[in-house]
């Protein structure tokens, strides 16, 4: 178990590296969106803060998060990551794969993977709209394909700004 944590934390660290030092050259034509924004229900079933970040020429996001999942009976935290694959420019058709794990607030990283602490799969399809220095939306759902032949499908609404 220590290893698929590792590999997830190793995961985690490159994808931070990578948006933080990216390229900052910005062109007109060539225009590398970056996104921040709540997103309620969706790939972080209750709440997260989301950083997105568009690469290769707009075609491909990169999405870390942090969230919260609350009932009457636990909490836990939720850092949801995704890479989306984008179709259109301002009004966006968007498809992609994520990978949420969740962390008990009651245990710790040496309990992850018992439990609710486990690594949740998911596919993600909607609509974005998105354009340089204005408010960013999305609208969609997230696709829990683990309990095939059960799914789990739960729609989510994402609001923030773009710049």
């Amino acid at each position: 178990m220590t290893e698929k944590k590792n590999i997830v934390m190793l995961v985690i660290i490159l994808l931070s590296i990578h948006l933080l030092y990216s390229d900052s050259k910005y062109t007109e034509k060539n225009l590398s969106l970056t996104s921040v924004y709540f997103d309620f229900g969706g790939s972080s079933p209750l709440l997260s803060l989301n950083y997105d970040k568009q690469i290769y020429n707009k075609k491909i996001s990169i999405r870390l998060g942090l969230g919260i999942v609350a009932t009457r009976f636990s909490a836990s935290y939720t850092f949801p990551i995704g890479v989306n694959y984008l179709f259109g420019r301002k009004h966006i058709f968007e498809t992609g794969l994520g990978l949420t794990p969740w962390l008990s607030v009651d245990d710790n990283l040496r309990d992850f993977g018992k439990d609710n602490n486990k690594l949740h799969p998911n596919i993600w399809i909607g609509y974005r709209y998105q354009k340089p220095k204005s408010y960013f939306f999305k609208l969609g759902i997230a696709i829990y394909p683990e309990n095939i032949p059960y799914l789990f499908i739960l729609p989510g609404v994402s609001i923030g700004t773009s710049f």
